[in-house]
């Protein structure tokens, strides 16, 4: 634990006293905090805390409180409670305090570069797990080559051809189709008078369905 040594205490007793206020209220304590859990009377500390050292019990009871307090706090209790034997003449070293751990600009810096930085891995696990699900959850690539839009023929037969992504599945009219190792896929689909609807649908296995649909007039 560093020394506190900003500046020479002098021999006054209340400025230790409010150097132990100032600590206690640093650390958000009040004096019944101390007083439970220490188990000293609430009206000893505040003698402490008022540097009316010689208004304690004296001898072996008021070196007692006073270093209980003191350790308490993060101090030199032992030191203090010496100091304590004598409130005539007491002399207050510049080392008389252990100062409670400071938290340097250097370390506010360094605290906040390594929350930045967990924010950055944070932020890019996020975005690789969008990328991800992206890819997992897309439809799957579907290629249709033929037969073109709107079209108009007299045939009562059409192939129906294209490309697949691989390891999707492929149904025309409710039909499932295979496709080669490729992706490629063909099938020769009958057609009636008038206007024939072919709904060609392709999906992965957890991905959402791709759907293309071609309208053909059959002309008499």
């Amino acid at each position: 634990m560093s020394i506190f040594s900003a500046k020479k205490i002098s021999d006054d007793a209340e400025l230790v006293a409010s150097e132990l206020v100032r600590v206690r209220q640093e650390k958000g304590l009040t004096l019944e905090n101390a007083t439970q859990a220490l188990g000293l009377k609430a009206e000893y500390l505040l003698l402490i805390e008022k540097g009316a050292w010689s208004e304690l019990p004296p001898g072996v009871y008021r070196r007692n409180y006073i270093k209980i307090y003191a350790d308490w706090l993060g101090f030199d209790g032992a030191a203090l409670a010496r100091l304590g034997e004598d409130q005539g003449g007491v002399k207050f070293s510049g080392r008389l305090f252990h100062r409670p751990y400071v938290r340097t600009a250097a370390w506010e810096i360094s605290r906040l570069l390594k929350i930045a930085l967990l924010a950055v891995l944070i932020l890019a696990c996020f975005i690789y797990l969008g990328f991800y699900l992206e890819t997992v959850f897309a439809p799957p690539r579907l290629e249709l080559i033929s037969p073109a839009e709107n079209l108009v023929i007299a045939s009562r037969t059409i192939i129906v051809a294209g490309r697949l992504e691989p390891e999707a599945t492929l149904s025309i009219n409710g039909e499932a189709v295979l496709a080669d190792q490729e992706g490629n896929f063909q099938k020769e689909i009958s057609l009636k008078s008038g206007v024939n609807t072919i709904t060609i649908k392709a999906r992965k296995k957890f991905g959402r369905e791709q759907v293309v649909v071609r309208k053909i007039l059959v002309e008499n």
